[in-house]
């Protein structure tokens, strides 16, 4: 067991909704409470609810925003094509949100990450694990597909994560398909916990036979709660406190005959309502499902509709006898009433006190490395490491002081140079081409592995990119400016060949090739810099590419960029060149 009165770990919540905010908090506090030096990653209302529960326990919370969900639903519901065209924009935030955490890691220095559906916030060699009641999903129209598709990306967001932790019970499971009978996860990958809610089952004084929660997006919210308002007469003569789940009518309380209504209430007032309830009418969010188990409460559950989770969750559970099930829009308040009490609800013998013990064992357990180590790494270890570091930093070029990208490239520079003053022309065309073929896909590995070697994104001192984008400028030059002048002249002009002092032409002619040659490779390698520095066109989006793709893509756009800028100047000067030889 690991010592953990000195150990930093830092909690990210997902902040569509406050179910991830409100499940989690048992392990929040049991963290707190074991010594363990806890941070929260937040965001709007979550980050408001984590500090007014959490208050100063927390060494420090920071706001941090995750992921835009909001637009693939429309007024009916969720949109399959509205998700599939923000594809692109949700996997750049998980992108930025990765980086963005590594800054703060810089300088925090956590020692355990515990992600509730964060996918980029994790640590390459620090145990991360990632809590998540959805593993995959499954949809009424095409259940095997939407599970085959969510399961394999889930597998891919796993490499990143220790274990996935899942807030259920490996048998008389209460999320079913979502997180059970895998196509590609392994069992070592899953850690079951069991259920996880924020209240407790406590006697109360008052008793009520109906407590209705009213949520949602909307419209839905709305159409809810004129439905419900509309069947006040059904619920007389039955003790009944009804929450609107509005926050802009916080202070708001009115009673109607037997039925109180509450524009909201806050953790405590909820959890003396659902204890009070015989029954509860409530939608079937996972969050809420674990509240009825903890509780032990009989309920008739009203799915969001649009809302996969919860749609399947209602029908996992009423397929199983636990709950009544009904749809917004064919709710009959007093059918459904009746037929819901005749259902016994979910039960479990596992609560949630259950659960943080385990997640206790479980996070005080020996670390494991997140990622795989790579066979190479494996079998060398620290040469390994030395290998990566040499590539990447261009023989330590890079670990040269205050401009190393400016080094990087002055090297390619001199490469260059020591290339084509080669005794003949052949031997640097082919040598100059292979070279640098080889170079590019060797930078993009090389790239990424120090990035994860050293946890970081981007280090300034990678400076392989700088060599093959400055080395891309001049050949890529060579090759345009070929299709106007001869190989010859190119190579005669491109290159401040010190052969050409030998050649039999007049003094003057050896100057001047001279100074063309040096003043192109001069105005080639500015050209780079001012590209690679200020990142226009384009260049600074290709640099958030993951891994070392966009480390060197970035810089290689910058070389076609200078190379484009160069031919145009050159073939000017070349004309002064062909006058002076033919």
């Amino acid at each position: 067991m690991r010592q953990n009165k000195k150990q930093k770990i830092v909690f990210a919540f997902n902040s569509y909704g406050l179910g991830h905010a409100t499940r989690t908090l048992p392990l929040v506090q049991a963290a707190i409470e074991h010594g363990y030096q806890t941070y929260i990653i937040a965001y709007g209302r979550s980050l408001a609810f984590l500090r007014q529960e959490l208050g100063r326990s927390v060494a420090k919370y920071f706001a941090l925003r995750d992921y835009s969900f909001n637009r693939v639903f429309r007024k009916k519901g969720f949109s399959s094509r509205r998700f599939l065209l923000n594809s692109p924009l949700f996997v750049k935030e998980v992108l930025d949100e990765h980086k963005a955490f590594l800054k703060l890691h810089a300088k925090y220095k956590f020692d355990l990450v515990l992600s509730d559906s964060r996918m980029g916030i994790y640590l390459p060699d620090k145990p991360s694990y990632f809590l998540s009641n959805q593993l995959k999903q499954s949809t009424a129209r095409a259940t095997w597909f939407g599970e085959i598709f969510t399961e394999n990306y889930m597998r891919r967001v796993k490499k990143h994560f220790t274990k996935f932790i899942v807030p259920d019970t490996a048998g008389n499971s209460i999320s079913g398909l979502l997180t059970h009978n895998f196509w590609f996860l392994k069992k070592k990958d899953v850690e079951y916990i069991g259920i996880l809610s924020m209240l407790r089952k406590r006697r109360t004084k008052r008793k009520l036979d109906y407590f209705i929660s009213i949520s949602g997006p909307e419209p839905q919210r709305t159409v809810f709660e004129e439905k419900t308002l509309a069947a006040l007469d059904v619920l007389q003569g039955r003790k009944t406190v009804i929450t609107l789940g509005t926050p802009e009518k916080a202070g708001y309380h009115k009673k109607i005959g037997t039925v109180e209504i509450f524009g909201i209430l806050n953790r405590k007032q909820q959890e003396e309502m659902m204890n009070a309830a015989a029954l509860v009418v409530t939608r079937s969010g996972y969050s809420t499902v674990m509240d009825l188990a903890e509780l032990e409460k009989k309920a008739l559950l009203i799915p969001t509709d649009g809302q996969p989770e919860q749609e399947y969750l209602a029908r996992y559970h009423k397929l199983l006898g636990h709950n009544h099930v009904a749809r917004l829009k064919k709710l009959d308040l007093r059918r459904d009433l009746e037929l819901a009490k005749h259902y016994p609800g979910y039960k479990t013998k596992h609560k949630t006190a259950d659960s943080v013990k385990k997640f206790l064992a479980l996070i005080s357990q020996e670390p494991q490395p997140v990622e795989k180590i790579s066979f190479f790494q494996k079998t060398f270890g620290k040469i390994y490491v030395k290998i990566i570091n040499f590539l990447a930093t261009a023989a330590y070029v890079g670990y040269l002081p205050k401009v190393p990208g400016t080094w990087g490239s002055l090297l390619a520079v001199l490469i260059y140079i020591g290339v084509v003053n080669v005794p003949r022309f052949k031997g640097f065309f082919w040598f100059y081409h292979w070279f640098l073929a080889v170079l590019f896909p060797v930078s993009i590995w090389v790239s990424g592995e120090y990035d994860r070697l050293h946890q970081k994104q981007d280090a300034a001192e990678i400076v392989i990119d700088e060599v093959v984008g400055q080395s891309l400028t001049f050949l890529l030059a060579l090759w345009l400016s070929s299709f106007v002048v001869g190989w010859l002249v190119n190579f005669a002009l491109f290159i401040p060949n010190l052969i050409l002092l030998g050649m039999p032409a007049a003094l003057p002619a050896k100057i001047f090739l001279l100074a063309m040659g040096g003043s192109v490779t001069l105005l080639g390698f500015a050209l780079f810099r001012f590209f690679d520095i200020v990142k226009p066109l384009g260049i600074r989006q290709i640099q958030k590419l993951p891994r070392g793709w966009g480390v060197v893509l970035d810089d290689v756009l910058a070389g076609v960029y200078a190379a484009l800028i160069l031919t145009g100047l050159y073939l000017f000067m070349a004309r002064g060149l062909n006058f002076l030889i033919f």
